[in-house]
């Protein structure tokens, strides 16, 4: 009982201690890369839900805008890839492309991760200048000015360098005469075609530098077919629209497609499904679209915002760094007691380079993170320590310091002290146990002896009975 009462007494006094409370993130540089490491909540405390946090930016020409010549050094590919260009201007003033490729793989979904042999993305110039990028086979170039116009295509690797094959520039070009309109003539409303069998889409758009992002199109019942736009209707196939805040902006050919840089501000991003003579989708009588909003934030999800260099005498453009959730990890080790466990990292919505691996600290005090894998395919392996070990963010603290009006004991100090009493109990259970067995001894001997007693007076007795008689 007494140990009891000691071991609730210093609950209670952890409970009211206090402890100082400090905020901090780790900030370190490595190559061109920048990294902030902590905590995603901090001040962090046991018991409540958290994160390990990383940022990750580097100084990058990818960020810069189109119509910068600033470019990534070109790679040489290790495979004969090779492109062909071919352009038809529309009267409305759109010209749809149409790339021949050899040796490739379009794969946008690798867009901004590690370079791989023979695939990636293309880059579009007019006139010199980059308008954006193109992610298959067929592309729908809108707003060019008319006149002649100078097109020009190049194959880049999933991280944008212009790729070289013995040397030369993998790319082609071709002139086109994009014809004056004066209004649009896209196809003043024609009547919708319905669907003969289901069909449906989802849409997801995914954020990449400078405000744009990357339109991802899942459609069901209907197959993209850009080589047959403005042919006639055949059920089933066709390209998509595409609607930002209500204003057709451009068209889908494939189910990628890369956005234009959008205005900070919450945007509605709307799709539908269209016929090769660009009549609307139905089925059952309802359009088949899909929406999703993005949120932009002012600084243009950081990459257009203009830093100082580290020598201070120009600035220089700092982009997130995408796609890291599917090449690093993170070990986290509670420091004390050497605990370590290793855990996948996420992507954090609408915050392009910031992964988070979810957690609930238990304990206080010293917290190791060491992220390992590859950065953009640059091996990589680095720890961190919390403020306890030297290091700069934020070490755990317990969760008394926040409490009010009353201090009440962690989930940690409570589990101790029910083991603490778990124990004092089992070994007063032992001692009970010791003491019902010596007395269980005792009373034993205690009835042999009066056994053994009454039998002595027994034949005392009979010895006293017989001695009478033989007097007699």
């Amino acid at each position: 009982m007494i140990k009891i009462i000691i071991g609730m007494l210093f609950v209670i006094a952890l409970s009211t201690g206090t402890a100082a409370v400090v905020l901090a993130h780790e900030d370190e540089e490595e190559g061109d890369y920048k990294l902030v490491v902590g905590f995603l909540n901090e001040p962090a405390y046991e018991g409540e839900m958290n994160a390990v946090s990383i940022r990750v930016t580097k100084v990058a020409a990818a960020a810069i805008e189109p119509g910068s010549q600033a470019h990534h050094e070109p790679l040489e590919s290790e495979k004969d890839v090779s492109v062909e260009v071919g352009a038809v201007a529309e009267d409305e003033g759109g010209v749809n492309l149409f790339l021949l490729t050899r040796d490739w793989v379009w794969s946008p979904e690798n867009v901004n991760n590690s370079h791989v042999p023979g695939e990636g993305h293309a880059h579009i110039y007019v006139d010199g200048e980059k308008v954006g990028r193109v992610y298959g086979p067929y592309h729908y170039l809108s707003g060019l000015e008319p006149g002649e116009r100078h097109i020009r295509v190049t194959l880049n690797s999933n991280d944008h360098r212009a790729l070289t094959y013995g040397g030369q520039p993998v790319e082609a070009s071709t002139m086109v005469t994009v014809p004056r309109h004066d209004h649009d003539h896209s196809h003043d409303d024609p009547e919708p075609a319905e669907a003969d069998s289901p069909m449906s889409l989802e849409v997801t758009a995914l954020p990449d530098t400078g405000g744009t992002y990357n339109l991802q199109v899942v459609p069901a019942g209907f197959t993209f077919s850009g080589e047959n736009v403005n042919r006639d209707h055949m059920q089933g196939e066709g390209h998509a629209h595409v609607y930002v805040d209500g204003k057709k902006i451009t068209r889908m050919y494939g189910p990628w497609i890369a956005l234009p840089a959008l205005e900070p501000g919450m945007h509605t991003i709307r799709v539908t499904l269209n016929t090769n003579d660009h009549r609307d989708y139905t089925w059952n009588g309802l359009q088949v679209e899909a929406s999703t909003e993005v949120h932009v934030e002012a600084d243009a999800a950081m990459s257009d915002m203009t830093m100082a260099s580290h020598s201070g005498h120009r600035g220089e453009k700092i982009a997130p760094v995408i796609g890291l959730q599917d090449t690093l990890q993170v070990e986290v080790t509670y420091v004390p007691s050497e605990a370590s466990r290793t855990m996948s990292l996420r992507t954090v919505y609408d915050d392009p380079g910031h992964y988070v691996a979810d957690l609930i600290p238990t304990s206080p005090g010293h917290y190791r993170f060491r992220f390992f894998g590859a950065i953009e395919g640059n091996s990589f392996d680095k720890t961190f320590d919390s403020m306890a070990g030297g290091g700069g963010f934020d070490d755990v603290q317990t969760a008394s310091v926040v409490h009010f009006p009353e201090t009440v004991a962690s989930a940690r100090e409570v589990e101790g002290a029910v083991r603490g009493a778990q124990a004092t109990a089992q070994q007063a259970q032992a001692e009970a146990v010791s003491a019902s067995s010596g007395a269980s001894d005792a009373s034993t001997l205690g009835v042999i002896g009066i056994v053994v007693g009454a039998i002595g007076i027994a034949l005392g007795g009979g010895s006293l009975v017989m001695s009478l008689r033989r007097r007699k």
